[in-house]
């Protein structure tokens, strides 16, 4: 950037208006002189617009007419005599340039007042559905408003600013810009969409601060459930099945901030989750076997019989603890624990994370390399057992993933304590069971319709991958690595972008990881979204799912990974915490990918 200065990326941020602020000029009618002359349109005038090449009138199913000549007569120009795409037209509007855009049923498409257009047909970035209303702004944004969609044409991209996450809903009637904002009048509402510029830095402390005011419970991340559509600050924080997973992602995030930062309120954060990590292992009483989530009394559930809760009583008071406990927690304990261990532990704290992956890894040993429940039976999703793992197809979609796993808890272990014995089990399961060349290719295509394994295998390998020195293993890794990203590189998401570049020593799309995280909402609240009528889109109707990912403005939001393919989807009644920024923006700031 010039002299230095950081570089920025637009942040739409809504507002929802009691009304449409009207600007007289532009709702002003035609005068007397005018409207005589349009008596002589055939069909009903929907529009018109007076500049330099002269009056044009835009009608409901005749196309667009055009008086000149001395004797001002009309002609008309339909889309049987030019390549005007429909004569349904909706709005008219003349830019400085001169050029006249026309908006209707068919898209918008501008025309010189000769022979020369641009259609959608020639122009990607043109609207190709239904515009009812159009802004051809001083500043260079053009808006056009379509069904339940604000379209922004803006420095070469098309924006699709959907109801109800940017808009109340309806048609889009009316359009105004004024500075840095948008209006836009709807038939269910106004909304003001102001463009801001911000830092990546900036927007990652409005994520921290949502997160620390209302996605904490005890030290747990977890979504919080909205008491009314879109108010953060109604409803409560809930309990998921996956607390220790989503936990061990913010700790890990922290730590970074810590590392890059040197921030004692960094620290302080991830210390507080890290307890609330440990505590899962700690409650239940089973040496080395971790709760999935802990719940209170007063929280929706609590004391209902289910058998997945389990009593406890500690220091705060009663609860329960949820067991079933899967792979997931496990891999989000070894990898929020391990960043704090290197980052920001003290001695104590060493202890702490040394004796409880020890005890879990332990209790995988022991139990056959699976996790044993209070029932004193196998959890469901909890095994990294050879046996299952390469010789029963039941198991063939987790073959790769948990072998891969299994390598990273004995080989964390190993790091935290520096016990061999985790290193032999390691190298026997490399080699004996071939777990390494499981791992090597552990991505196996699902069509893209599956992503839990991939925050899984990704969360695994970069844990891996900083313990692993050994250049002969590292190699079959780094090739796991590199083939898992290559399958995920098309959607485009950020933090595996920035894990595959950071291991294997090149840019894997970081310039895109960097847009992408530009493009998260700032409230990260799961708006309902509907994408999947678009004709500008690539979605497989079959499947239903897209075949290309949609700008984060414009998807479902949702965590690391999921759906990215989804075109529709959200509720309103649930906000997503911050981590989801927070982690792929820290990683990249600890390893350079991100400058300051």
């Amino acid at each position: 950037m010039p002299n230095g200065d950081p570089k920025t990326y637009p942040v739409f941020v809504r507002t929802f208006l009691p009304e449409f602020p009207e600007d007289p000029a532009a709702s002003a009618a035609p005068d007397a002189h005018t409207s005589a002359r349009l008596r002589h349109v055939e069909g009903d005038v929907t529009c018109t617009a007076l500049g330099a090449g002269g009056l044009y009138a835009g009608t409901a199913q005749s196309g667009l007419w055009h008086m000149f000549g001395k004797r001002a007569v009309w002609h008309t120009i339909s889309k049987s005599t030019s390549p005007l795409p429909g004569d349904s037209i909706h709005a008219l509007q003349y830019d400085s340039c001169g050029m006249l855009w026309i908006a209707g049923d068919a898209g918008v498409c501008i025309y010189d007042g000769t022979d020369f257009w641009r259609t959608p047909a020639d122009m990607d970035t043109l609207p190709q559905s239904p515009v009812y209303s159009l802004c051809i702004a001083e500043n260079g944004w053009r808006c056009f408003g379509g069904q339940d969609a604000l379209l922004l044409l803006m420095d070469g991209q098309l924006h699709y600013l959907g109801a109800e996450r940017w808009l109340p809903g309806g048609k889009v009637l009316q359009i105004a810009v004024r500075g840095n904002a948008i209006y836009a009048k709807c038939e269910a509402g106004s909304a003001k969409i102001e463009v801001q510029r911000m830092t990546l830095e900036e927007k990652a402390q409005i994520y921290q601060a949502n997160t620390e005011l209302y996605h904490l419970r005890e030290g747990f991340v977890a979504p919080r459930r909205l008491a009314q559509t879109g108010d953060l600050a109604s409803g409560h924080v809930g309990h998921t099945d996956n607390d220790g997973l989503w936990t061990g992602v913010y700790v890990a995030a922290q730590a970074l901030r810590y590392a890059v930062t040197q921030g004692e309120a960094a620290r302080a954060c991830a210390a507080n989750s890290l307890r609330a990590m440990l505590k899962l292992t700690a409650v239940t009483g089973i040496p080395g076997f971790t709760a999935r989530a802990i719940r209170r009394p007063g929280a929706r559930g609590y004391g209902d019989g289910n058998a997945e809760w389990i009593p406890f009583a500690d220091e705060t008071g009663a609860g329960e603890w949820k067991c079933e406990t899967s792979s997931d927690e496990m891999v989000g304990q070894f990898f929020g624990q391990s960043y704090y261990f290197d980052l920001c532990a003290d001695a104590a704290e060493k202890a702490q994370i040394r004796d409880t992956l020890c005890a879990i890894v332990d209790h995988m040993l022991q139990n056959d390399y699976r996790l044993c429940d209070a029932d004193g039976l196998p959890t469901t999703w909890g095994n990294w057992n050879p046996s299952d793992l390469n010789h029963d197809s039941k198991w063939f979609w987790e073959r790769g993933v948990n072998a891969a796993e299994m390598l990273m808890f004995l080989r964390t272990a190993h790091h935290v304590s520096g016990d061999e014995k985790y290193l032999a089990v390691y190298d026997m399961l490399a080699q004996r069971h071939h777990y390494l060349l499981n791992a090597v290719r552990h991505k196996i295509d699902d069509g893209h319709d599956c992503h839990i394994d991939d925050k899984l295998a990704m969360f695994t390998f970069d844990t891996l991958l900083r313990y692993e020195t050994r250049p002969s293993v590292r190699a079959y890794l780094l090739d796991g690595l590199c083939h898992h990203w290559r399958y995920e590189r098309v959607e485009q998401t950020p933090l595996w972008n920035f894990i595959a570049s950071a291991h294997l020593g090149r840019s894997c799309d970081v310039d895109l990881a960097c847009a992408g995280l530009a493009q998260f909402p700032l409230d990260l609240i799961t708006y309902p979204v509907h994408n999947s009528h678009r004709p500008d889109v690539a979605y497989d109707a079959q499947r239903r799912q897209l075949t290309v990912p949609l700008p984060y403005t414009e998807a479902p939001i949702d965590r690391f990974g999921h759906e990215r393919f989804a075109a529709d989807g959200g509720d309103g009644c649930t906000a997503i915490y911050g981590t989801i920024f927070l982690l792929p923006y820290w990683y990249g700031r600890y390893h350079g990918l991100i400058e300051a």
